[in-house]
């Protein structure tokens, strides 16, 4: 799509990468030295992904997701959990994109955009180059910043 032509999405996700090595640091820390996987440890996974800002509906659907899927599998070790989370993770991560099915921006107005990810990833930079994308394609655009370590936030967007 021409309108996030100039975002580098191998940068995005290299800067994803803290997040994600983070999540499934503590999914680790929940299922290590577990004889069983029990109820206990899949609500442990439930809240670490509520808490990685995942969301509850998305985090209870994971979680069903991978009890089925540990009902049908043989495969019930630590790392067969941990394997099962990010597969449900990824599936649902996985957004389609047609470029033909160009989405009707004006009956979603206002049309929100939430950045939020660790310090470092690029953040203000991408939301810099969202807001000049969607200014070029002759959109209306206003910027807010919410950042509580940088007061300069604002300034630099």
């Amino acid at each position: 799509m021409a309108l996030f032509k100039n975002i580098n999405f191998s940068k995005l996700k290299e800067g994803l990468s803290k997040t994600r090595d983070k999540i499934v640091q503590n999914l680790t820390e929940a299922v290590i030295g577990k004889a069983v996987i029990d109820e206990k440890t899949l609500d442990d996974i439930e809240e670490i992904l509520v808490a990685s800002d995942i969301g509850y509906d998305i985090a209870n659907k994971i979680i069903e997701n991978v009890r089925i899927d540990l009902v049908r599998s043989r495969d019930r070790t630590e790392q067969g959990l941990i394997e099962a989370v990010k597969k449900e993770l990824e599936t649902i991560l996985q957004i389609p994109f047609d470029n033909s099915d160009k989405e009707d921006y004006n009956k979603y107005k206002p049309y929100v955009i939430l950045v939020v990810g660790v310090n470092g990833t690029g953040k203000t930079t991408t939301v810099g180059k969202l807001a000049h994308n969607y200014k070029q394609a002759g959109f209306r655009v206003i910027v807010g910043a919410a950042d509580t370590f940088r007061a300069a936030a604002n300034e630099q967007l």
